[in-house]
């Protein structure tokens, strides 16, 4: 499988697309050999990820249950033939998160990077995605450590965003000094603007409001959503105005994600409450649903 068709598994992509895709035979398994049905496999996980995982009765939503099922069945199929395929068993790593057993999921992601044939941007995913998954089980101490023990061996292409989820655990684990430092380096180091809007982010969590609106405004320039949170920013310290404004221009630029946003970060927002300004912006857009 090319590194494209992998790489889209764990780093999200066109869900809609690849429904059509499926639903229009992609999955046709006329030739049930282990590229077909990885294929199949990756296909399906995707999808299923991109449902809840119960319905409105709080019970398991019986689509996603079913692509899980199929998916499984195809890894099965494909493990016949190529039990040591590293993208194989990525696969068993994602149907295991999908499932719930992040714990699982890691252990297998681990497992993929020791096995021949991974190469150098199947290696940096596993290591990202064993260490979400540890985070995601609330194993901080050994997501870090995976980042820790790889992190010299990840291409430099992703030594910033590696940066940024050790920060981010570090956060978690009450070590915020190291997880300054961290930050700061980026602001250095860095010149991509999501990281620095990722940094900002950070930044705000320690209550560093000087180095967050800094880092806010820098990436501000070239991705809009950051003068969301500059916005939020400002509201939390009184500039009213300056807030208005900013969350104006954030709202013309990207429209859903702020409406997602305001409603995310709904408590912090009742402070303008009555705010005519705020309330011609906000309210028509969620007051309706009849429309």
């Amino acid at each position: 499988m090319d590194n494209g068709l992998r790489r889209g598994l764990l780093y999200g992509g066109a869900v809609a697309a690849l429904a059509g895709l499926y639903y229009i035979g992609f999955v046709h398994k006329a030739d049930a050999d282990p590229m077909t049905m990885l294929g199949s496999a990756r296909v399906q996980l995707l999808l299923a990820s991109g449902m809840p995982v119960t319905g409105k009765d709080g019970l398991p939503l019986k689509a996603r249950e079913q692509l899980l099922l199929s998916a499984a069945n195809d890894l099965a199929m494909a493990a016949r033939e190529e039990p040591d395929s590293p993208v194989l068993v990525e696969f068993q790593g994602f149907l295991l998160s999908l499932r719930g057993d992040l714990r699982g999921a890691a252990v297998a992601y681990q497992h993929a990077r020791s096995l021949p044939g991974c190469d150098a941007e199947q290696h940096d995913t596993l290591v990202f995605n064993e260490a979400r998954a540890l985070s995601d089980s609330g194993d901080l101490q050994n997501a870090l450590k995976v980042f820790a023990n790889n992190g010299a061996s990840v291409q430099k292409k992703y030594s910033a965003q590696l940066s940024l989820e050790e920060s981010a655990l570090l956060q978690r684990l009450h070590r915020n000094d190291e997880a300054q430092a961290r930050l700061d380096q980026l602001m250095i180091s860095s010149d991509q603007p999501m990281i620095w809007l990722d940094v900002g982010i950070q930044y705000l969590a320690l209550g560093r409001i000087d180095a967050a609106d800094t880092a806010l405004a820098k990436a501000g320039i070239t991705v809009p959503i950051a003068d969301y949170h500059r916005a939020l920013l400002k509201l939390t310290g009184g500039e009213v105005d300056t807030c208005l404004s900013l969350i104006e221009r954030a709202m013309k630029a990207s429209p859903t994600e702020v409406m997602r946003l305001l409603r995310k970060d709904a408590i912090a927002w009742q402070a303008l409450a009555g705010n005519a300004r705020f309330e011609q912006m906000y309210v028509p857009v969620t007051a309706a649903p009849g429309r």
